[in-house]
């Protein structure tokens, strides 16, 4: 997908790889914060803040979301202000500049119209958290690949590493590949008329389900 862009764009990642960097105590407060249930009792067992949230407990991506947005939102912290049509992102002003960003669990793609508010947000995220990334333009972004053209002003996002994995997975390599997006007019495609095997249906909607 390419789309005509002027602003740069950075990705920087708040905490440590599992998002819930820290001490035990920082970590059992950032999951209370986020209303995670912690301590509480199940099935006759005790379950804490640490065998519950950093092993097994599917809504801490989500949960940590929250936390980081909270985090932005904080007038006392940034400041930022929530977009009214996509609650994942979000924009923030500082001095007159602007800046627009989104969220995606503990991932943060934002582009500046000034590179002054860049080194300004960046400082606020790095007093509170472990901080990767921010310095240069991004490159890749949840799995999308990103290439600037800045003689073209254009943005391309594309996902060839994660095609190519899926090829190796799925062994598609000698399949038969068609160009897209189809063209309007173009011959029709030719479905299979073998029948085929339980196996090579049910990996076949695997693939599917993985590129969904």
């Amino acid at each position: 997908m390419k789309m005509k862009a002027i602003l740069p764009l950075f990705q920087t990642t708040p905490g440590e790889e599992s998002g819930w960097g820290g001490t035990s105590a920082e970590r059992k407060h950032r999951c209370q914060k986020s209303h995670v249930a912690c301590g509480r009792r199940t099935k006759g067992m005790n379950i804490n803040c640490e065998s519950m949230a950093y092993r097994s407990f599917t809504s801490i991506p989500r949960c940590w979301q929250q936390y980081l947005m909270r985090y932005l939102l904080d007038s006392e912290k940034i400041g930022a202000t929530l977009l009214v049509h996509d609650r994942n992102a979000f924009e923030w002003e500082w001095n007159g500049h602007r800046l627009i960003g989104c969220i995606h669990v503990d991932d943060v793609l934002f582009a500046v119209f000034l590179l002054d508010i860049r080194d300004e947000f960046m400082r606020h995220l790095r007093y509170e958290f472990l901080v990767t990334g921010g310095d240069e333009e991004a490159t890749t972004f949840c799995g999308l690949e990103i290439e600037r053209n800045w003689d073209k002003h254009t943005v391309e996002l594309t996902q060839n590493t994660f095609a190519r994995k899926l090829m190796d997975e799925y062994e598609m390599w000698d399949s038969q590949p068609e160009c897209t997006p189809a063209h309007a007019g173009g011959a029709k495609l030719v479905p299979a008329t073998e029948k085929q095997s339980e196996e090579d249906t049910f990996e076949h909607a695997m693939c599917l389900g993985d590129l969904a």
